[in-house]
């Protein structure tokens, strides 16, 4: 496995300040698509709610907001700066999914849980 894919890549890369769960079993209904599950923080609060190691070097990252009109702080794009994420998602509990900057999607949970199969 090289350097820059796979598990022991996102724990190395999380343990900079972040906290690995590395356990399906931390969200059971994340577990049938085999995802690595984590978050990130860093001391200085840059942080990603929900960060989904798919396999592959491919990696999500997962906002949750509360709003129906979901936006991200500045926060969030330094993170994924540093991770580099395939996708990057804001779940919100509105009822249609929408582009936001970046390269940010915001999608309903039934969306992410769709898109996760």
């Amino acid at each position: 496995m090289s350097r820059d894919t796979g598990p022991r890549y996102i724990r190395d890369r999380l343990s900079r300040g972040g906290l690995w769960c590395g356990s399906e079993s931390a969200l059971p209904p994340l577990s049938r698509c085999h995802a690595l599950c984590g978050y990130y923080r860093t001391r200085g609060g840059t942080e990603i709610d929900l960060v989904l190691d798919l396999g592959g070097g491919e990696l999500w990252a997962i906002e949750v907001s509360l709003s129906s009109a979901p936006s991200v702080s500045r926060g969030f794009y330094t993170a994924c700066e540093d991770l580099r994420p395939a996708r990057k998602f804001v779940v919100h509990p509105g009822e249609e999914s929408f582009p936001l900057r970046h390269g940010v999607e915001a999608v309903t949970l039934k969306e992410i849980m769709n898109r996760l199969g």
